[in-house]
C-alpha cells in the first residue's frame, strides 16, 4: 500500500525527505530486514574486492544504511558521509574504496545493501551476465564524458569487481540465480511503497546514494558542476587540493539528516 508524504517539493530528496522517511518506514525496514534474513548467512575471505565500488541500491536500503550512519558517533558518521561525497565526485576519475569501508570492515555490515550481500552467491554465468551489462553501461558513460572534453581512463572504464570464490555458505541450502533474482524484486517492491520517492531516486538520482548525499549537501546543479569540475582537474593535473578542502569543509559540517539536524532545531 502507497502512503502519503508530508512533505512539500516532489521532486528533490533533501534532508527533510530523509527524516520525514526515516520516521514513517519503520514496519518496511522491518520487512527488508526479514527478506534479508531469508538469505543464507554466509562468510568470506575478507578480500574485499567487493568493496572496490558502492552498489546501486534501492530507496529503501538507503534508508536503512542512513539510520545505521544516524547511530554512530557524531565524528564517526560525518567522517563516512564526507567519504561518500567525495566517493561520488571522483570515481569517473579512479576506482577507490566504498566509503562505508574502514580496512576490511563494513561500517554498515548489518544493513549493507542487497548487491552486497548477493555478491559471491551468483552463479558465474550470471555474473558474467551481469558484468557485460555493466561494460556497456560504463561505455555509454565515457561517451558522455567525452561529449565534455573529458576522457576517463582506460582502468576506470574497463574495471570490474572480479567474480567471487572466497564465499561460504554457513547455513541454509545455496540460493540459485533465479532465486536471487526473485528476493530482490521483492526488495524493489518493498521501496515501491516510498513512491514518488522512489521512483525519484532511481530516475533522477540514478539509484546512486553518493548522488543523493552530495546533492542533498550542495544541491543538484551545484555538484555535477562541481563533480565536472573536480574530474577534469583529476585527470589533467592530479592536485587534490580543492578536494581535500570539500571534504574537510564536510567533516566540519553537520549532515542534512537524523541527529545532527535534529540538534540545529
Amino acid at each position: 500500500m502507497m502512503k502519503k508524504w508530508n512533505v512539500g517539493n516532489e521532486k528533490v530528496i533533501t534532508g527533510d525527505t530523509i527524516d520525514v522517511l526515516l520516521n514513517s518506514t519503520h514496519d518496511e525496514l522491518a520487512e527488508l530486514s526479514a527478506v534479508y534474513d531469508r538469505l543464507p548467512e554466509t562468510q568470506c575471505a575478507r578480500k574485499t574486492h567487493c568493496c572496490s565500488m558502492l552498489p546501486e541500491a534501492t530507496l529503501l536500503e538507503v534508508l536503512a544504511a542512513f539510520k545505521r550512519l544516524g547511530s554512530m558517533q557524531e565524528r564517526q558518521r560525518r567522517g563516512i558521509f564526507a567519504r561518500i561525497i567525495e566517493y561520488f565526485f571522483i570515481n569517473p576519475a579512479r576506482i577507490t574504496a566504498c566509503p562505508f569501508l574502514v580496512e576490511t570492515r563494513c561500517t554498515i555490515y548489518e544493513n549493507r545493501f542487497f548487491g552486497c550481500r548477493a555478491y559471491g552467491l551468483w552463479s558465474k554465468r550470471h555474473y558474467d551476465k551481469m558484468a557485460g551489462y555493466n561494460r556497456q553501461a560504463k561505455l555509454s558513460l565515457g561517451q558522455q564524458w567525452r561529449k565534455m572534453g573529458i576522457t576517463l581512463s582506460d582502468d576506470v572504464l574497463d574495471f570490474q569487481v572480479p567474480y567471487c570464490l572466497d564465499v561460504e555458505v554457513l547455513n541454509g541450502a545455496m540460493v540459485d540465480d533465479s532465486e536471487l533474482v526473485l528476493t530482490s524484486h521483492e526488495i524493489a517492491d518493498l521501496s515501491a511503497r516510498l513512491s514518488p520517492w522512489h521512483g525519484i531516486f532511481n530516475q533522477q538520482y540514478v539509484a546512486d546514494l553518493s548522488f543523493l548525499a552530495a546533492t542533498m549537501t550542495y544541491g543538484i546543479q551545484s555538484a555535477l558542476r562541481m563533480k565536472i569540475d573536480i574530474v577534469r582537474n583529476l585527470l589533467t593535473n592530479p592536485d587534490r587540493t580543492r578536494l581535500d578542502q570539500i571534504q574537510k569543509n564536510i567533516d566540519n559540517t553537520p549532515l542534512p539528516f537524523g541527529p545532527d539536524r535534529e540538534n540545529q532545531n
